[in-house]
């Protein structure tokens, strides 16, 4: 896109390419002006652009929005040079799809970080869990000696283990980058499960909390 405008934001010549970037006819762009154009949220930082302009510095890039004839909004990159003779002369580039692949990389990068750091701690975690199961299956073996209280503690603890286990595989999918199988849960079955484990947790730290007031 070439331009060349006002430094009071009035169009006086534009290349047949805004048509093609922005969607306005040449006469339509010539009666808005670059201050209708503009994003509202640019609009200060531009005038600052162009005011520098004014003072005669040199060439000089900025980016900002500029509003399609659709509604929407394309990241122009503009390249200006001082103003002559009143008048300033501007070139921009469409560079929304540039943009917009910059952040997808970016956040595939982040991914890509958080994928790394996810599977670290998923092959810690494991270990830890192997080891708490693997008590957890020396005490099963002595069930017998066992009461009935001590039985239900020690099935809390091998399903908690096991939801354990789920997010360990959960964490090593999101490490692979591997798609997710979705899959039905009985809901009120976890949430009974989950509340008889708070109430006997909640118990646990009370009574411990007595003690140590005692």
């Amino acid at each position: 896109m070439i331009c060349v405008c006002t430094p009071e934001g009035k169009f006086v010549k534009v290349s047949p390419s805004c048509e093609k970037v922005l969607g306005y006819t040449v006469d339509e762009i010539l009666k808005l002006g670059w201050t209708k154009l503009v994003h509202p949220d640019d609009v200060e930082r531009t005038n600052k652009e162009v005011g520098s302009q004014l003072k005669g510095q040199s060439v000089m890039r900025y980016i900002n929005r500029f509003k399609c004839k659709e509604g929407t909004y394309k990241l122009l990159e503009w390249q200006a040079t001082p103003v002559i003779e009143g008048i300033v002369y501007a070139t921009a580039r469409d560079i929304t799809e540039k943009k917009q692949l910059e952040e997808q990389l970016q956040i595939r990068q982040r991914m890509d970080s958080l994928g790394t750091l996810a599977g670290g701690i998923a092959h810690d975690f494991n270990n830890l869990l192997t080891g708490i199961l693997g008590y957890i299956d020396l005490l099963n073996l002595h069930s017998e000696n066992l009461t009935e209280t001590q039985k239900e503690y020690i099935s809390n603890a091998v399903k908690s283990s096991q939801r354990a286990a789920d997010l360990v595989m959960q964490l090593q999918t999101l490490s692979r980058g591997i798609v997710t199988k979705k899959k039905s849960v009985d809901l009120y079955e976890t949430v009974e499960e989950v509340f008889k484990m708070l109430d006997k947790t909640t118990f646990l730290r009370i009574m411990g909390a007595g003690c140590r007031m005692k």
